[in-house]
């Protein structure tokens, strides 16, 4: 049996082994595991930067700390810093965002882009009008 002690000395072991597990499958449950294979951004480039812009990813994930990043030949998505290792920054080709979809009446007003068909990402009206000249497709 266990000392109250050892116990404590356990449970602080483990939680580092649980959160990056969960982190796993979150990526992975968003889609964005898929994504990254593909297309993995490593540059830091200096372009504006949207913060808060992103109101959820995939089926269901809800996550506002999501910045994005417009630039002339796709969109970057940033995680951030503490969930880096799990979620890489992405850069994605306008071609890839594959469908568009206004979110329904009597919800938070925010718009489902598709991305290469496998991962859902929810923006704000506020950045959506600002890449809404690029080459979406319009459904």
């Amino acid at each position: 049996m266990l000392t109250p002690n050892a116990t404590a000395w356990v449970g602080l072991g483990l939680a580092p082994i649980i959160w990056h597990i969960s982190m796993q499958q979150m990526a992975r449950k968003a889609g964005w595991t898929t994504l990254v294979s593909r297309y993995r951004y490593a540059s830091q480039a200096s372009t504006p930067i949207l913060k808060r812009q992103v109101t959820g990813l995939g089926a269901g994930i809800r996550m506002g700390g999501i910045a994005i990043a417009i630039l002339p030949d796709g969109l970057v998505i940033k995680a951030p810093w503490l969930l880096r290792p799990w979620f890489p920054t992405l850069m994605l080709p306008w071609r890839v965002i594959t469908s568009l979809r206004v979110s329904p009446p009597f919800t938070d007003s925010s718009y489902e882009l598709t991305l290469d068909h496998s991962m859902s990402l929810w923006v704000r009206p506020e950045a959506y009008a600002i890449f809404e000249g690029h080459t979406l497709p319009r459904y």
